[in-house]
């Protein structure tokens, strides 16, 4: 739990959406506190008592499982052992507004073990390969929370259908896939009188061609790239699912 814990922290800070609160260690930032008050701590430093924020969102997550077998297989001929990884990973997450205690986003992530691209190699190693799931099992979350909370909006389009997308880092290698849409009226709950966000018209297709740690370029390859410079205020981007 404290690797899925720390892993998820990594993840959701590398996004680049979100300021993360330590809540964690919480004795040695009230012992720091305590220093910068006492009186002989120089005036530049102890006016920055006092300037600690409160967090927007709560984000909780929850382990279900995590099963893993490892299989080893022997070649007769050649008496070479082959190993593999099956099993799967269930994590909880949910996303909670401070203020009002609202569910803003909710999802059960389950993950096929032998789909996830893990070493073998690793399986020698139990603090490796739950060090290993943990990253991945994070890094999928964080992504997915941002593109429900955040979703990637296309911040530049040129004639050709060269785009860049407000977001990049590993989760956006080349090749990726991206789904393009236009952003149309707002839609309510007609009970709750909830926004239920905006209509989304498809517009094409782009995939990746290299990113940054902070934007990612892509190509349109199925689509007009003119309807999409007419729309450059209200394209958003999601990723296909594999």
């Amino acid at each position: 739990a404290d690797r899925m814990t720390q892993s998820l922290v990594r993840a959701v800070t590398g996004t680049r959406r979100f300021a993360v609160v330590e809540r964690e260690r919480t004795r040695e930032i009230e012992q720091e506190m305590a220093l910068l008050a006492d009186p002989a701590t120089p005036l530049r430093e102890a006016v920055r008592v006092g300037q600690a924020v409160g967090a927007d969102y709560l984000l909780n997550a929850t382990l279900v499982s995590m099963d893993v077998q490892r299989n080893d297989r022997v070649i007769q001929l050649t008496g070479e052992r082959i190993r593999s990884l099956s099993g799967s990973v269930i994590v909880e997450l949910r996303i909670v507004t401070a203020a009002t205690r609202q569910i803003m986003w909710a999802d059960t992530e389950s993950l096929d073990v032998s789909q996830m691209g893990l070493d073998p190699a690793a399986a020698s190693s139990v603090d490796l390969l739950v060090q290993q799931l943990s990253d991945l099992v994070a890094d999928r979350l964080a992504f997915r929370a941002v593109e429900a909370i955040y979703p990637m909006r296309i911040v530049s389009v040129s004639p050709s259908g060269d785009v860049v997308v407000n977001q990049g880092g590993d989760r956006m290698p080349p090749g990726t896939r991206l789904t393009v849409y236009r952003l149309g009226e707002a839609l309510v709950d007609p009970y709750s009188q909830q926004s239920l966000g905006r209509l989304e018209e498809f517009l094409g297709t782009a995939e990746v061609t290299r990113a940054t740690s902070k934007v990612a370029y892509a190509r349109l390859i199925d689509g007009d790239p003119h309807v999409l410079t007419e729309s450059s205020d209200d394209l958003l981007v999601r990723v296909e699912e594999t």
